[in-house]
């Protein structure tokens, strides 16, 4: 799973907050270290540094929507767009670290758990990224943190919002298990056969449409564009003649490859590729959900 995006001030941000609370957040979760407030001088010196990066943000921020205007002229393409919006909620951080310096014993210590935070509590400003969801399952899982540990109001909802991810993920894993592996893939889908992918996620799409999962709602680990694919393929008419001669072609792999020629089948085959290609890049589906889905396999074929 690739790392969420952050600007050089949320990076520099992140790093004080860490060096002012004396310990990483994982640290505490795991019973490491004990919450104390530090030492009077670390919160000044603190005070200092983070007026200074909200100021650096602001500076930064405005640099990187100058470089947007200019793009949308000559028509470039690059990040930084996310980079833009990593500063402009880099300032928002700075801004409120000035005063939870004073009066928190801890500050979050990396933007994804600041943006994960404010969305517990303030979930209508859509901060929350969905890269942010694997960067606290992979932080979750690399301190060896269990979701169910008790620290205090603001880090419980931090392990909560994990809890829920690392559901999703489970789901995702069972419904890969039970709904789209056979026999004929096993192998290869346990070794990470990247030529699986597109086979995969395009049965995952056909499932959501017109298979196992017709009625209910689409799996929540995919991406919203890809459950916003399947949803409005859902309250579309197509050949019901199509429909059944597209769905032999998710029986085996050689037949996927093969793919229909032309007609209506073909369109329709294309419609549900081009939603799935959507979960090739930075996806929790292709990485957390098949990763313990191979796992469970693992598991049920051991003697």
């Amino acid at each position: 799973m690739a790392q969420p995006v952050q600007s050089r001030s949320s990076q520099w941000m992140g790093e004080l907050c860490a060096w002012r609370n004396g310990f990483e957040v994982r640290d505490l979760i795991r019973g490491a270290v004990e919450l104390s407030y530090p030492p009077i001088a670390y919160i000044l010196i603190a005070e200092a540094g983070f007026a200074c990066l909200t100021l650096a943000a602001v500076v930064e921020s405005v640099a990187y929507n100058v470089f947007i205007l200019v793009e949308e002229i000559f028509e470039l393409e690059s990040r930084v767009e996310k980079l833009a919006e990593s500063s402009g909620i880099t300032v928002g951080w700075g801004i409120g670290n000035l005063v939870a310096n004073v009066i928190s014993p801890i500050l979050l210590t990396h933007e994804s758990l600041v943006r994960i935070f404010f969305h517990i509590f303030v979930p209508d400003l859509e901060l929350m990224r969905y890269e942010d969801r694997g960067y606290l399952l992979g932080w979750l899982r690399e301190n060896h943190i269990e979701t169910n540990t008790e620290i205090n109001a603001a880090l419980d909802g931090l392990l909560g919002m994990g809890r829920a991810a690392a559901n999703e993920v489970e789901e995702g894993a069972r419904f890969l298990v039970n709904d789209i592996v056979t026999d004929e893939i096993r192998e290869d889908f346990c070794d990470y056969d990247p030529d699986l992918y597109m086979f995969v996620l395009t049965k995952t799409v056909w499932q959501g449409v017109f298979g196992t999962r017709k009625s209910d709602s689409a799996l929540s680990i995919l991406k919203a564009e890809t459950r916003l694919g399947i949803e409005q393929m859902r309250s579309e008419s197509f050949d019901e003649q199509a429909v059944e001669r597209v769905k032999l072609f998710f029986e085996s792999r050689e037949r996927y490859e093969q793919g229909p020629t032309d007609g209506a089948e073909k369109a329709l085959f294309l419609r549900l590729q081009g939603i799935a290609s959507g979960e090739l890049q930075a996806s929790l589906f292709l990485t957390e959900c098949w990763k313990q889905a191979v796992e469970l396999l693992v598991v049920n074929t051991a003697p």
